[in-house]
């Protein structure tokens, strides 16, 4: 294919043989905001390359050695090589397809089977729901699990026919083959090599990668332990000059030390610093458009705010957004009761007792219900999701339990049936990588707590070693004291958005009720309209009990509305010559000789 017909074709990639159409690439426009995929063939393969690949220094990477190791071993990619990408290679030799993507879910890969036996393979659900892809449909099975569970199966979406490619997965087909799933990354390997670096320097060098370019970087700056620790790798990497650090307040809580701890960070990593109350939109505030995603998310309650960002100039037109996402999960800011049998199963019965007593001033309990707490959570994270099932007064059970975790089948490994730590530690980052499939923003943000190197810098560490009586994420928090020069890193306030959301179902009473009550749940029997009137009702008058089970309903009704939105305007679209179909005025790859001919 000629390099003018991909830019005409705006990314897309036709891949057929003499049987018919195999697999077609929707790839994303430049006028996404994203990097154009890379196209390409040799004697051996044919590709489709999009985002970006860095070696484990961070240097970037030549596509071609990327997708000849991907030919020898899909798995020895993320040993090599981390990024934000998506990969799909045709083998010549072996006739089939591989589709690979980064495994900690900073760019995700949907698919569809056509009524032909092709695979249809986007980038977004935008890219997949042109005039006659999919039905445009919501998923009736995904959207029950959600309501009644807050999770769905890892690799469904809530869009009918319209799959998700689970994080730390790749998946081989061939023609009229159904499709083969394999591992090709692992959060845990029990023999690989502790890496040895500190996690400053890794945090650095993350962002040097992942944030080159002359592009304003706004970095949501908390005043906490991981939005600081970023501002310090910015300084550190030379990147604070064209920074400006955003930190949300809430200008209710007038004793909130927020601001003045984020504003100090700011000023020591010479950063601009701005402010943005946090209440100036309210959560469920009724927006004009709710935006396209793939699954319904509590995010979708707060689009308001995401407007109101976007309207005060953050991230503006090239800007980057950055932020700690996932540090939390990842570093154990609440260690868990189980770090007991985790550390006597590695015959470290000393660190046993004095992780007993710090756990006993940490939560400030008991050291016998410390004792009680680690043996109940022996038995749990094997590998089922941790759910929260809604009230059955509101939600009516009858919805299918989601059978497996995104990373249950290692959780359920031998190795780590006496490591009840370290499974709540695989659980916890499947859910982070879960939760940030959903962005509301109008850019998405740069996560750098969610790249492959700190993942793993994160789940390579002893557990028993990241927490004290005092603090937790003692590995963060000693990098980051030792290589910023900040007379402390205590922050002694923690943000709290419970009370604005209940302000929000106040201020927006109407709205709520007529969304959730008269709304898609309801006519398809997911919820019960009188107790769950009543709920909102008490949730107005600031009781939190059902804050979860309204938060669900109404993202889900958001969900439903953008997703009938988004088919209604696909329908009244002009079907456009590139957008036909194969055979038509799409150029084709014949991948059964390896060469390319125009249809």
């Amino acid at each position: 294919m000629r390099p003018e017909a991909v830019s005409r074709l705006r990314g897309e990639r036709v891949w057929s043989n003499e049987g018919g159409c195999v697999a077609v690439f929707f790839g994303a426009c430049e006028s996404d905001g994203r990097r154009p995929p890379v196209f390409g063939e040799n004697s051996n393969a044919a590709w489709a390359v999009q985002g970006r690949l860095f070696e484990r220094d961070g240097a970037p990477v030549c596509v071609e050695d990327i997708v000849r190791t991907a030919l020898i071993d899909h798995e020895d990619v993320s040993r090599r090589y981390w990024g934000d990408y998506s990969i799909i290679v045709y083998d010549k030799r072996a006739d089939r397809f591989l589709i690979l993507s980064d495994p900690c879910g900073q760019r995700s890969v949907f698919y569809h089977r056509a009524a032909d036996g092709a695979v249809h393979v986007g980038g977004t659900i935008d890219e997949l729901i042109e005039p006659g892809r999919v039905p445009g449909e919501p998923d009736a099975r995904y959207l029950s699990q959600f309501v009644t569970y807050g999770c769905g199966d890892p690799g469904s979406t809530g869009w009918r026919d319209i799959s998700l490619l689970p994080p730390g997965q790749a998946v081989l087909w061939k023609r009229h083959q159904p499709l083969e799933f394999r591992r090709a990354w692992s959060p845990w390997n029990w023999t690989a090599r502790r890496d040895g670096r500190d996690f400053i320097d890794v945090l650095t060098m993350v962002q040097r990668s992942c944030l080159d370019g002359d592009a304003t970087i706004f970095l949501e700056l908390s005043g906490g332990i991981d939005s600081t620790s970023l501002a310090v790798a910015l300084r550190r990497a030379d990147l604070h000059r064209r920074t400006v650090a955003v930190t949300h307040f809430d200008p209710l809580r007038a004793s909130s030390n927020e601001v003045s701890i984020a504003r100090a960070v700011a000023d020591h990593c010479q950063i601009e610093h701005r402010t943005y109350p946090l209440l100036a939109r309210l959560p469920f505030t009724p927006v004009e458009r709710a935006p396209t995603v793939a699954i319904p998310a509590t995010k979708l309650c707060f689009l308001a705010h995401a407007n109101g960002l976007a309207e005060s100039g953050v991230p503006g037109g090239d800007g980057l957004m950055l932020n700690g996402h996932g540090g939390d999960a990842l570093y154990l800011a609440q260690p868990p009761f189980g770090v007991l049998v985790d550390a006597a199963s590695s015959l470290r019965f000393r660190r046993v007792w004095r992780a007993a007593r710090d756990l006993a001033i940490h939560y400030r309990v008991p050291l016998w219900t410390v004792l009680a707490q680690a043996r109940s959570e022996a038995s749990r994270y094997l590998g089922e999701p941790a759910v929260q099932p809604a009230s059955q007064a509101v939600v009516p059970p009858g919805a299918p339990r989601p059978m497996t975790d995104l990373n249950g089948d290692i959780m359920r490994r031998l190795s780590l049936r006496l490591k009840p730590a370290r499974r709540y530690q695989i659980a916890a980052t499947s859910a982070i990588i879960d939760d940030a499939l959903v962005q509301t923003a109008h850019a998405r943000p740069v996560m750098p707590f969610l790249t492959q190197p700190i993942v793993e810098h994160a789940l390579g560490m002893r557990i028993d070693e990241m927490f004290s009586a005092d603090h937790s994420r003692l590995a963060v928090r000693r990098s980051v004291f030792a290589a910023s020069g900040l007379p402390n890193l205590w922050r002694t306030d923690k943000g709290d958005i419970m009370h604005s959301a209940l302000e929000g179902i106040k201020v927006n009473h109407a709205h709520v009720r007529e969304t959730c009550v008269d709304g898609w749940c309801a006519a398809n029997r997911l919820v019960e309209p009188d107790a769950l009137a009543r709920l909102i009702k008490r949730a107005a008058l600031g009781f939190p009990d059902g804050l979860v089970e309204i938060t669900r309903i109404y993202a889900t009704e958001m969900f439903v509305r953008a997703l009938k939105d988004s088919s209604d305007a696909t329908r009244e679209r002009p079907v456009s010559d590139a957008r036909i179909g194969p055979g038509k005025a799409q150029s084709e790859a014949d991948v059964s000789r390896g060469i390319q001919c125009p249809s």
